[in-house]
């Protein structure tokens, strides 16, 4: 097999879904990384999910700034995202997943990253699109089914207490 040809499946090879919990979110943001051709976006990814998540994002932003698919970019920037929303700094993570989710709508990973984050601003609305939109592209996540209890959890009204 030709040297780029094998560079390119190695890559699509390494691409999994590293989870992590976020602080203050019960459900956990989706980091997904791509393992061996970009490593600021590796190491930020590994970095995430050892729930570093300053030292995550920095390594991540150092690693989008060089050239990389749009693959691998999309899904460093859903990391970000998720970085972010564990930090709980909502603005700069929905920021991240829009800027995902214009290079690939069919990341279902920044729907749900962004979900969470519209979610910790009390966005349900936003949310629930967002879930709506994950699960039209992948019906049976975990992850995405989690981010729906969540959502209907705040849409309930707390119970009355009887006297």
């Amino acid at each position: 097999m030709q040297s780029s040809a094998l560079s390119l499946l190695m890559r699509r090879l390494a691409i999994c879904v590293l989870l992590f919990s976020a602080a203050g979110i019960a459900a956990e943001p989706e980091s997904t990384t791509v393992i061996g051709v970009n490593k600021d976006l590796s190491d930020g990814a590994r970095a995430l999910q050892m729930k570093d998540y300053d030292e995550g994002i920095r390594l991540t932003i150092a690693g989008l700034k060089f050239e990389s698919s749009r693959n691998d970019r999309a899904s460093g920037l859903s990391n970000l995202c998720a970085g972010y929303t564990a930090l709980k700094r909502y603005a700069e993570a929905i920021d991240s997943c829009n800027q995902a989710i214009e290079i690939d709508d069919h990341n279902w990973h920044a729907f749900n990253n962004r979900a969470l984050a519209y979610l910790g601003q009390g966005e349900i609305d936003a949310a629930k699109r967002d879930l709506q939109d994950g699960l039209r592209l992948n019906p049976d996540s975990r992850k995405l089914l989690e981010v729906a209890e969540m959502i209907a959890a705040q849409e309930k009204p707390p119970l009355a207490i009887a006297d």
